[in-house]
């Protein structure tokens, strides 16, 4: 997971929970075609874990084109998040939406993104 900053991304930690058989089965593919032999976000040496170095042995970098909703528990005050879980992806969304919200502007967002959800969940 990274987060968009104003001078690129940066890495927010790994999602390993919520990731069911049936979703793991059908991102597998995608994952495997945007695969990238180096990352594409930088890491924060203050954040804790094997991520801090950038990699692990069972670590698979890929291009950052996809969206995903997740839920977490908390950030730490090196903004890794906490306990992250995937929710969904989102096929709706670009790199270049998020592009769009600076990071103090990310509850704004956050509120137009369930907005729209609402809405489209009265129609």
């Amino acid at each position: 997971m990274a987060d968009v900053r104003p001078n690129g991304l940066e890495l927010a930690g790994a999602v390993g929970a919520g990731i069911s058989e049936q979703i793991s089965a059908a991102i597998l593919p995608v994952l495997t075609q945007i695969e990238a032999a180096v990352p594409s976000v930088r890491t924060n040496e203050a954040m804790p874990g094997p991520h801090t170095r950038g990699a692990t042995p069972l670590t698979h970098w890929v291009q950052p084109l996809l969206i995903a909703e997740v839920r977490y528990l908390h950030r730490t005050a090196a903004g890794q998040l906490r306990h992250p879980a995937l929710l969904r992806l989102r096929p709706d969304l670009t790199p270049a939406d998020l592009a769009r919200c600076a990071p103090t502007d990310r509850q704004d967002c956050d509120n137009d993104a369930q907005e729209s959800a609402a809405d489209e969940a009265s129609l």
